[in-house]
């Protein structure tokens, strides 16, 4: 199951969704709310969210979207700001990605 369906099996809207092509790396989705989720993935706990999330523990559906909740900017974050952190922690690849699709949307004017 990829990202994207995660989100989806728990009642996320996603009108786009972005991941680097590698064994790890990041994954963006856009909500239907406007609302961005961030994550990384990879093989183990130290490099996969989920997976560190869930280690050693039985989750519920709700503890999940609790964690995904998490993983929001909020609403209210100026767009800005967001590409900025996402060319600090990802790459300058994502960060336009992020900012087309955003304006595809409807979510940001530029």
């Amino acid at each position: 199951m990829s990202y994207k369906e995660a989100l989806q099996a728990y009642g996320y809207e996603v009108l786009d969704y972005y991941h680097t092509d590698d064994y790890s790396g990041i994954w963006i989705a856009v909500l239907k709310s406007g609302e961005v989720v961030k994550g990384h993935f990879g093989s183990c706990s130290g490099c996969d969210d989920f997976e560190a999330f869930a280690d050693y523990r039985d989750l519920t559906k709700e503890d999940y979207i609790k964690f995904m909740d998490e993983m929001k900017y909020p609403l209210e974050s100026d767009y800005q700001k967001v590409f900025a952190d996402l060319k600090w922690d990802c790459n300058e690849e994502s960060a336009k990605w992020l900012k087309s699709s955003l304006i595809k949307h409807g979510f940001y004017k530029e």
